[in-house]
């Protein structure tokens, strides 16, 4: 059902603003809209370019929060709602800085120290293989006249080199085996050939030891440097570390206070941006719902103490041009069901809620295309696992669709007993006149398919007579009365509906029964009745100016729509039958083989109808509660309502 809403005002002194902001927030029932400043002389807007602001700090905060990756268990407490004030981005924006700032600097830090760290490492490993060779670290490098090198090369790369370096006498080789795989080479030469020499090198796959500018000069010595500078880069970095960590602890200790101030912030912002203001005056504007009206003005006379009595608040009716939220409110035996119809879209606050009719529809129509006692309770069982003990994970509402499962596992164990099956077993069924393998005989499977069309049927005829009633409601009258879904459109689908049946010949229940007629049928008086329908659905085109050719169109629509939706509800009978034939299956496999009629038969079929099957049948009832029925009036035009809150 749909909750009426009333248009709040409120008009106060301006040095109440933010309390009367607060009090509204904290109440949580009201939706702010924008006012009119034609109906306010002399009251300007307020600015609402902070809300970008704080909502660009919001996102800045929640990167540096992925940055440090906080602790949840050092989150500090929300300080109470009244400690709470609005702070302005730019001090929210220096703090943010300054933490970005220390953050970015200590992260330098730490990358410029550990690279230092590795390259000492680096420089300890080859200053070990120079020690071996007995070469210090002083013999190598550019000289005035001559240059020397040390480095490792590929063992099996050598004879290339050899090869390569055998006619030239600008270049001395010192060779020393270092691995199984690996050899050391010491390399001098003229200065004159160097960079010739060291494309050689290059192309021969030679790894030179380079080491620090500082190393010092002898090979020893330079070990012994090596250690030192190694620790005090472990000492320096294990301190950087801490330093970083206590950053770490001190955004830990403000990231709460930081993201509840933006927060709050946020949303006083949001709010003043709907405000119309004067040097003495402001004046708000929101919706309410009917049911929410009676604690809003106890709150108010408790606000209005506080103030001095200087807060004047009045409701009025929407005006019809006016976009109001809709306020959905169903019995909650029906709540979980509200999902269906906001999957489809919001209703529109002047229609119907078809939230209690959908539910009552869909459970049905599964029950059924699903009539199985044991299958049914199974849903039943899995429906109160999801909706009462797993509730929610990995961020989907499990509740909702616990309950949704619910109802239709009960639909399917009351249709179950009715259709006499039980876990694809044969049970006395308890629809009278009905036995145990009914689905053999054809009277049964006709008489079924029967029920399912005049079950559509009347959905059709329900449907547009929800819309008639919309469209009345609504002031639209041409429509209600010679629109597709208006009176034209139900007659023309009624007069379809005798047609066809005076054309089969179909007995409707006992008692009623149409004459077959077959193409006698466009001779008789009742083919006046579509007709009738037609030329009104016609006319509408004509009277609104439309043109003729619109009229054609919807009457070409009406015609194909009404044989097409009345006959897609045969799918109801055709999956209830394929389900009483998976039981005959179950039958005659334990009949011929027991063993292949409890694996295949029993275990098998009833696992697949609890999967696939369960799924295509949902899938199949909300297509039809989709688009045979709910598209004759429903339109989802309407807009949620979102009640002002300020987060405490």
């Amino acid at each position: 059902m749909i909750v009426p809403v009333k248009k709040l005002t409120v008009i106060t002194l301006s040095d109440n603003e933010r309390t009367l902001l607060e009090a509204l927030g904290r109440a949580g029932v009201v939706q702010l809209r924008s006012l009119d400043k034609n109906e306010f002389a002399g009251l300007k807007e307020t600015s609402s370019q902070e809300i970008k602001e704080y909502e660009s700090l919001l996102e800045k905060l929640n990167a540096l929060r992925a940055n440090l990756s906080p602790s949840s268990s050092q989150e500090t407490k929300l300080e109470s709602y009244h400690d709470r004030i609005k702070t302005s981005p730019e001090t929210l924006r220096e703090e943010i800085k300054e933490f970005e700032r220390k953050i970015s600097t200590s992260e330098e830090k730490i990358l410029q120290t550990s690279g230092q760290l590795k390259t000492i490492i680096d420089a300890k490993s080859k200053l070990q293989i120079l020690a071996q060779q007995k070469v210090d670290p002083s013999d190598l490098g550019d000289f005035q006249h001559i240059f020397a090198k040390a480095g490792i090369i590929e063992t099996n790369s050598l004879p290339a080199l050899r090869s390569a370096i055998e006619s030239r006498t600008d270049l001395i080789i010192k060779e020393s085996p270092f691995s199984s795989t690996e050899t050391f080479l010491l390399v001098t030469g003229f200065m004159e050939s160097k960079t010739s020499i060291d494309d050689l090198l290059a192309n021969s796959g030679f790894k030179e030891f380079e080491l620090p500018p500082q190393t010092p000069s002898e090979v020893d010595e330079a070990s012994k440097w090596a250690d030192q500078e190694m620790q005090r880069l472990q000492k320096e970095l294990k301190s950087i570390e801490e330093t970083r960590a206590s950053l770490q602890g001190e955004f830990n200790g403000r990231v709460t206070h930081l993201e509840d101030t933006m927060q709050y912030s946020l949303h006083l912002s949001y709010a003043e941006s709907h405000l119309l203001k004067s040097e003495m005056l402001t004046v708000l504007q929101g919706w309410v719902p009917e049911n929410r009206i009676k604690s809003l003005n106890a709150f108010f006379e408790e606000l209005n103490q506080r103030l001095g009595q200087s807060i004047e608040f009045s409701y009025e009716e929407p005006r019809h041009e006016e976009e109001i939220p809709t306020v959905m409110n169903n019995p909650k035996l029906f709540s979980a069901y509200e999902t269906l119809t906001r999957q489809y879209g919001y209703p529109d606050p002047r229609e119907s809620d078809p939230t209690i009719i959908s539910a009552i529809l869909w459970t049905a129509m599964f029950g059924i295309m699903f009539s199985d006692f044991g299958q049914g309770l199974i849903i039943v069982i899995l429906g109160a696992v999801l909706a009462f003990v797993v509730k929610s994970a990995m961020g989907i509402n499990f509740r909702r669709l616990g309950k949704l499962m619910i109802g239709l596992g009960i639909s399917a164990m009351i249709f179950g007993l009715l259709a006499g099956e039980f876990f694809l077993t044969e049970i006395h069924p308890l629809w009278p006149g009905l036995t145990p393998g009914w689905v053999k005989y054809p009277t049964n499977v006709v008489w079924l398919i029967k029920v399912s069309i005049f079950f559509g049927i009347a959905q059709i005829v329900l449907g547009l007579f929800i819309s008639i009633r919309n469209n009345l409601r609504n002031g639209e009258r041409l429509e209600a009365f010679l629109g597709e879904h208006g009176i034209a459109g139900l007659v023309t689908f009624l007069g379809i509906v005798v047609v066809a049946f005076e054309f089969l010949g179909i007995s409707v229940f006992p008692g009623v029964r149409f004459p077959r007629m077959q193409l006698g049928v466009l001779r008789s008086w009742t083919i006046a009745i579509p007709l009738a329908g037609i030329i009104a659905i016609m006319a509408k085109p004509v009277i609104t100016g439309e043109g003729s050719t619109m009229g054609i169109g919807a009457v070409i629509e009406t015609l194909i729509s009404s044989l097409a939706n009345m006959l897609s509800y045969a799918r109801i009978a055709g999956f209830s039958i394929a389900h009483a034939a998976f039981a005959l299956v179950v039958a005659e496999l334990l009949q011929s083989n027991p063993i292949v009629g409890i694996g295949l038969g029993l275990i098998f079929l009833n696992v697949f109808a609890l999967t696939l099957e369960l799924m295509v049948v949902m899938i199949q009832a909300l297509r039809l509660l989709y688009y045979e029925f709910s598209t004759k009036f429903f339109k989802g035009s309407g807009k949620p309502y979102v009640p002002y809150r300020i987060p405490v």
